[in-house]
């Protein structure tokens, strides 16, 4: 059978799929013999790629009735089962798989993310754990990481995205996201130099530039915001919040007539904006235009 690594997530890409997996299928039933689960599996992967599902699984069921003890084949249904979001099978075949090749990093980690995304968070990080004792891989720090993150506990989220990083210098979501977590903890600075580490590797990111807008703001530090909230909008003229936020610097550096102008860039993308009215009132009424401050 094939190895582990040889998954259905490996051999389909989800964009480019469906033509050469018909022609799989066609294939595969060629192969086909009544006790030759090898020939199931194929077929089984050959379905998936064409997004019939219910196939899939049909031919994965065949191929475990003939060799039950076959890790690979409960760790490729259970990504049919995921697709079609039936958690429960999912763990179910996680856990056989897991019982069939027990040092097979790749396993502990999928089901670390099943558990994370259904809410079972102490029996995720217990298989994300696993994983890394088998394979310390930048993607299983990655994973743990986010998993810290959503949990609150962002020193150790920092922490394991560091790792990842040192891993694999091009995790550039990790760098984003650990920037975050400093920027949660109130950890200002730290925050301000990891999203610019964040944008030295992605410098066409207007989010980026936001949040390190936003952290200077903060700070205290408007001409480096200002500077930041440029490059953002420069990026993305659709967000009414980078329009607000540079705003909102323009009023604190006292250029009052172009802080409305922008208060009135972000009403106009977002007429329900309630801040933007309020602030532009501030800014109107400093601007001596007391009868609109109103």
């Amino acid at each position: 059978m094939p190895n582990i690594m040889r998954s259905l997530r490996d051999l389909f890409s989800p964009k480019k799929r469906q033509a050469p997996a018909l022609d799989a299928i066609e294939q595969s039933k060629k192969d086909v013999t009544s006790d030759d689960a090898e020939a199931y599996f194929n077929l089984a992967q050959a379905y998936y790629g064409a997004g019939d599902y219910q196939e899939a699984i049909a031919n994965f069921d065949r191929s475990i009735s003939i060799d039950p003890d076959v890790g690979v084949t409960y760790y490729n249904r259970a990504i049919v089962y995921n697709e079609l979001k039936d958690y429960d099978k999912v763990i179910c075949d996680l856990n056989q798989a897991i019982k069939l090749s027990p040092n097979d990093a790749d396993i502990y980690l999928f089901l670390g993310q099943v558990y994370h995304h259904t809410g079972e968070y102490e029996l995720s990080l217990k298989n994300y754990a696993a994983a890394i004792s088998l394979d310390p891989s930048a993607e299983a720090y990655s994973r743990r990481a986010f998993l810290y993150r959503s949990l609150g506990d962002h020193r150790r989220a920092i922490d394991d995205y560091d790792r990842a990083i040192k891993l694999n210098p091009n995790m550039d979501q990790a760098r984003y996201d650990r920037a975050r977590s400093y920027d949660d903890l109130g950890d200002l600075k730290q925050a301000i130099d990891a999203y610019g580490q964040a944008i030295n590797a992605v410098s066409d990111y207007a989010p980026l530039y936001n949040r390190r807008g936003f952290a200077c703001y903060r700070l205290g530090y408007y001409k480096e915001a200002l500077i930041d909230f440029d490059r953002a909008i420069a990026l993305d003229q659709s967000s009414a919040e980078l329009y607000y936020n540079r705003a909102c610097v323009y009023f604190r550096l006292g250029s009052y007539k172009r802080a409305i102008a922008d208060f009135d860039k972000a009403i106009k993308l977002d007429p329900n904006y309630a801040k933007a009215y309020n602030n532009r009132g501030f800014a109107r009424y400093y601007s001596d235009d007391f009868q609109n401050a109103i």
